[in-house]
């Protein structure tokens, strides 16, 4: 039994190759679903205090209408109210804001679209924390 196989056009081919080259590692660095910002959203954490304390941390990251960053920080076991975080830095993989509210600076890194970790620092003392992303 003699089948024959159709194949595409030698510019097709070219076409398709082309597009493989310029667009595939573009594609490949984001999962299906995953934001095109790797900040902005909702974020979880939960913070060890001193005393033991554990507390929830939500965090919602946004970018104005320049582009720049903004967020809003809440603890619901300190107050209902959300508090407003400055000067937000994301350098490749390097995150860092300030909650002047509380006198808080972050430091951290962010490796993927779901999860950042770092540290709070507030009155000298380092307290770790990993966030997630909330879907």
């Amino acid at each position: 039994m003699n089948k024959s196989i159709k194949c595409l056009p030698k510019s097709a081919l070219i076409v398709l190759l082309a597009a493989v080259v310029l667009f595939g590692p573009a594609c490949s660095l984001m999962k299906p679903g995953a934001p095109a910002d790797p900040l902005a959203g909702n974020w979880e954490g939960s913070l060890t205090i001193p005393d033991g304390t554990v507390l929830s941390v939500f965090l919602e990251f946004y970018t104005d209408a320049d582009g720049d960053y903004g967020a809003f920080l809440k603890v619901p076991q300190q107050s209902e109210n959300t508090i407003s975080v400055q000067d937000i830095t994301l350098d490749k993989k390097a995150l860092t804001f300030n909650v002047e509210e509380v006198q808080a600076v972050f430091k951290g890194t962010i490796e993927r679209n779901d999860t950042f970790e770092g540290a709070f620092s507030q009155g000298g003392t380092i307290m770790p924390i990993t966030f997630n992303r909330v879907q």
